[in-house]
């Protein structure tokens, strides 16, 4: 038997006995883990809603962020003209926005034109930092 499978068979075997001998600490640590992981997914849930909150051990936050466009079916049934205007081949988000960004039509079709929609907030769980004084 070579020296390298000698040693994996050694290694395999302490690995085997110690699971063994902790099987119930083992179970009982991924047990907290999934206990912990449901608890953080119910907190993040209730901060969507509820808003942030903090105790002595923990400050949960909440950011909402913003998707905002242009909408180019707007766009086109109040300035028709945007799609006939040079190096405009494709009337999307993106080439609206540009056009909007540019000023290439009134202030009145961008304003009625703007959407803004607000996207799943972000929930932070983090540990405050402790004094050992």
């Amino acid at each position: 038997m070579s020296n390298a499978l000698e040693e994996f068979t050694l290694a395999a075997q302490a690995l085997s006995e110690f699971e063994r001998q902790h099987a119930l600490v083992l179970n009982e640590y991924a047990d907290l883990h999934v206990q912990e992981a449901g608890a953080a997914e119910a907190l993040r849930k209730h901060a969507r809603s509820n808003g942030p909150e903090e105790n002595e051990v923990f400050t949960v936050t909440v950011q909402t962020k913003m998707k905002r466009w242009y909408d180019a079916d707007t766009v086109l049934a109040l300035a028709p003209y945007v799609a006939e205007m040079p190096g405009v081949m494709e009337v999307n988000r993106e080439r609206i926005t540009q056009l909007a960004k540019a000023k290439a039509f009134s202030d009145e079709v961008i304003t009625a034109a703007y959407r803004e929609e607000a996207l799943t907030p972000a929930v932070t769980i983090k540990r405050k930092e402790t004094s050992e004084e």
